[in-house]
């Protein structure tokens, strides 16, 4: 009998062990696609993952961000809702999620989330901890460099109250886009998305459509990339040291995404 239990324990464990190591390359190949910028084969490696286990926290934040990228929002929220209910001390699957709710225009679930991140990052500050430098490899001045990668918990719950509440504020953009550039990695998806918001409220501002273009450029959303660039150059009121800027990365997209095609 006991060997029969300890035959059955070992057999239960190494399946386990193989449904992880599945799950694991499935997450490993979707981040491939979707750094790649084959975003549509990488959420199907994600919803892949999610079959084999349906507790796979970070394959809903991911999921949820594809959608964010979409501005399908609804569907961003369930799925940033299933990562929190997974992993709920994970700070930047409920950032996610409030993020979500802050785009789909739900005050009322963005200040709940918003509490909750609060009292999560005051009981467990390490639990939301971005590193304070951004890791930049690159010696070249990128769209970034000039923010300042130190914000605090507080300055950036309060940018997320205040954006929904006042999207002409400015300093509620670069806030959010320092935040997310001093996370390791940096979160690309998310510094085009708040900047892609600015530029629909700045279309002047060519420092907006920079920044959105220079994550999606890393994203490898060359397309993307060429068209906020293009839009930039058309709209803005670009310095001529911006223009030289733009024109340098706009060429260099065009031919990356002409290559991909």
């Amino acid at each position: 009998m006991y060997a029969q239990k300890s035959s059955r324990e070992i057999t239960d464990n190494a399946k386990q062990e193989l449904k992880t190591l599945e799950v694991e390359k499935l997450l490993m190949q979707a981040n491939l696609s979707k750094n790649s910028g084959d975003l549509q084969r990488a959420a199907e490696l994600y919803s892949a993952a999610l079959n084999i286990d349906k507790s796979a926290a970070v394959a809903y934040y991911e999921i949820a961000g594809l959608f964010l990228y979409r501005r399908a929002y609804a569907e961003a929220v369930q799925y940033a809702q299933r990562a929190v209910q997974y992993s709920p001390q994970q700070a930047v699957y409920v950032e996610r999620l409030a993020q979500a709710y802050m785009l789909q225009g739900n005050q009322k679930k963005l200040q709940e989330t918003l509490k909750y991140l609060q009292k999560l990052e005051q009981s467990n500050p390490r639990s939301a901890e971005f590193l304070p430098q951004p890791v930049v490899n690159n010696p070249q001045k990128s769209a970034t460099d000039e923010l300042s990668p130190k914000v605090s918990n507080s300055e950036k719950i309060a940018s997320y109250e205040d954006l929904l509440q006042n999207p002409t504020n400015e300093k509620n953009y670069k806030i959010l886009t320092q935040n997310y550039a001093a996370q390791t990695p940096v979160a690309w998806d998310s510094i085009a998305q708040v900047n892609e918001m600015a530029v629909m409220y700045f279309p002047g501002n060519a420092n907006y459509y920079m920044q959105a273009a220079q994550a999606h450029y890393e994203l490898k959303h060359y397309k993307k990339t060429v068209e906020l660039l293009a839009a930039a150059l058309e709209n803005s009121f670009a310095t001529e040291e911006q223009k030289k800027e733009i024109e340098k990365l706009l060429l260099k997209a065009k031919s990356l995404a002409t290559s991909s095609e």
